[in-house]
């Protein structure tokens, strides 16, 4: 069965506690790591935007994004994140710098499944299919209208049956943690 690192907003959580619970009913199959408070990209600067969603306008901002997400997820799980991904997974030098002072690791990703749970079915399991060991898939289960949960369950079902084994970004000893995406 897979295995999956979710990277939740404390929005998601404070609205969903019946997927909340349901993610927490298997710890075996789930990690729950920050996503922020509010989705917001992980880049620092007045009008800095990344895909049209506006970013932090300083490093207070930054801070408080990551660190509230951060409460969210220790109030919903009982433990301390230990991960971080910004909104976008994109991120740029001064972040990743601030992120990892407050004592984050931030996982990049080599495949993106869904395009922010804009693709078709067809066209996630396509990417899935084109999976390789040691890599990290991204995919957003925050459209439940999208695609993307059938495409995920056919696309992991072919992996599985390729003999992949599916790990927590916890599990460092087998997973290449690929550095985080930067912008300018």
């Amino acid at each position: 069965m897979p295995i999956v690192t979710i990277f939740a907003t404390r929005r998601w959580l404070e609205r969903n506690a019946e997927g909340t619970a349901i993610l927490l009913e298997h710890p075996e199959l789930f990690d729950i790591e920050d996503h922020g408070a509010n989705h917001v990209p992980a880049v620092i600067g007045a009008g800095r935007r990344v895909y049209g969603i506006a970013g932090n306008p300083d490093v207070e901002h930054l801070r408080e994004e990551a660190s509230e997400g951060a409460q969210a997820v220790e109030r919903a799980t009982g433990a301390r994140p230990r991960w971080y991904r910004g909104a976008t997974a994109l991120y740029d030098p001064q972040a990743i710098g601030d992120i990892e002072a407050m004592g984050y690791r931030i996982a990049g990703f080599s495949l993106n499944a869904d395009a922010g749970a804009t693709l078709r079915r067809a066209e996630i399991v396509a990417r899935i299919r084109a999976a390789r060991s040691r890599d990290i898939l991204i995919a957003h289960m925050n459209r439940p209208r999208s695609d993307t949960a059938e495409g995920l369950a056919e696309g992991l079902s072919e992996l599985q049956a390729r003999a992949f084994r599916f790990v927590l970004l916890r599990d460092e000893s087998v997973v290449s943690v690929n550095p985080a995406h930067r912008v300018g």
